[in-house]
């Protein structure tokens, strides 16, 4: 995490023990090499007058990342890691290295619940409705359910 990790919108409620494991513990899954290097952030105006930098991490070649961003204005938020991927994708040849243990499980719950947090306070109309019965098959679409930690 950065110095505006602990206090970010993202993190806030996640409890000083989830922090210090997502700081000294791998609780990320990452399967990719082409990350923007922190310095590389820093010195675009752009990027960082719009997003904080909450966390970063390193790549399998050892190279820092950009983890974890939030907007500073805009609810804008975007992890460069897989969080979903802790307690719905099982290990496989192609993702061994996936994190299973509880810190990981639980920090994976608090972006998950967060996210779901943040998109329940949009109050635009998407457009999409119902989808029809034909795209599901007749069956039920599944239904979100929060997530409490």
């Amino acid at each position: 995490l950065t110095s505006a990790g602990a206090g970010s919108r993202l993190l806030r409620g996640a409890g000083a023990p989830l922090l210090r494991a997502a700081q000294s513990e791998n609780v990320t899954y990452n399967a990719h090499t082409q990350g923007v290097e922190p310095l590389s952030f820093e010195r675009n105006t752009r990027l960082n007058s719009t997003l904080r930098v909450v966390g970063t991490s390193i790549d399998r070649n050892l190279r820092p990342f950009v983890a974890l961003v939030e907007g500073i204005v805009l609810p804008f938020y975007a992890s460069q890691f897989h969080p979903e991927k802790i307690e719905f994708v099982p290990s496989s040849p192609e993702a061994p290295n996936i994190p299973r243990d509880a810190d990981a499980r639980d920090f994976s719950r608090h972006l998950g619940a967060f996210f779901l947090a943040e998109a329940a306070k949009n109050r635009h109309p998407t457009g999409l409705g119902r989808p029809p019965a034909a795209s599901t098959g007749g069956a039920e679409p599944p239904r979100l359910r929060p997530l409490y930690l």
